[in-house]
């Protein structure tokens, strides 16, 4: 999405989208409750910003592999094969990171598509370094970088879940 001129828009308004809603995850508009479902001792209930929440996440991974799918259709058969690889690692994360949506909005459909979702960064860091479509150096920077970022925020959220309660 960021190499089109014209959606950069939309981008952007992703990012407006993703401020927001970090702003409102420690109030009820996204999750409203914790509660016992199926087997699961702890799992949230949708609050009234669930919709937009699901929404931010799933129309740009859509939108993302729309424009990977009509890339793939008009281009030369070396550069398909590439973007063949990115488009199912996609599809798997998405397939598999939404088998959890259900269970949030009281539909009780176990979320057994985890399995796919583990795929997602094997199949898209197979088809970056196949390909040499980011330098290594590059590459370890950022796995390093998201994994201390991940951290922080896992490491304020918990601080923040103990502080609550």
């Amino acid at each position: 999405l960021l190499g089109r001129k014209d959606l950069m828009w939309f981008v952007f308004s992703l990012y407006g989208f993703a401020t927001f809603l970090s702003l409102c995850v420690f109030t009820e508009l996204i999750f409203k409750d914790i509660q016992p479902i199926m087997s699961f001792h702890w799992w949230p209930v949708a609050g009234p910003l669930f919709y937009v929440y699901f929404g931010s996440i799933y129309v740009p991974a859509f939108i993302g592999m729309g424009l990977l799918l009509l890339e793939c259709r008009k281009s030369a058969p070396d550069k398909r094969k590439k973007l063949t690889i990115f488009l199912i690692g996609s599809f798997c994360g998405s397939a598999g990171g939404f088998s959890n949506f259900p269970l949030w909005v009281g539909v009780e459909i176990p979320p057994i598509g985890h399995l796919p979702t583990l795929f997602y960064p094997l199949i898209i860091s197979y088809g970056a370094f196949r390909y040499r479509i980011t330098d290594y150096n590059e590459w370890t920077f950022r796995v390093l970088s998201f994994f201390c970022w991940s951290f922080l925020l896992a490491a304020v959220m918990a601080y923040a879940l103990v502080r609550c309660h």
